[in-house]
């Protein structure tokens, strides 16, 4: 199974560090820790929907950096391929 297929669609973002980002789904109390390494699985990205801020993107099966200004209380929606 794939992460997207366990974790509800919306994530909170409970902690976020130089290494990591600690996101949890409200509905089953999974953790998940993104790394902040470019070079691994897990790009979190501003949502360009969203006027607030507060709402980013994750799209798991692409490298990348982690979006510098994700705080705790923030949401991430799982990006989930067509």
């Amino acid at each position: 199974m794939r992460m997207y297929e366990l974790l509800e669609n919306e994530l909170d973002v409970m902690s976020a560090d130089d290494k990591q980002v600690t996101l949890k789904d409200p509905k089953t109390g999974i953790e998940t820790k993104v790394p902040r390494d470019p070079n691994k699985p897990g790009v979190i990205q501003k949502d360009p929907s969203d006027a607030s801020g507060k709402r980013f993107v994750m799209d798991t099966g692409s490298n990348g950096e982690v979006d510098k200004g994700i705080q705790p209380g923030a949401k991430v929606i799982m990006k989930t391929p067509m």
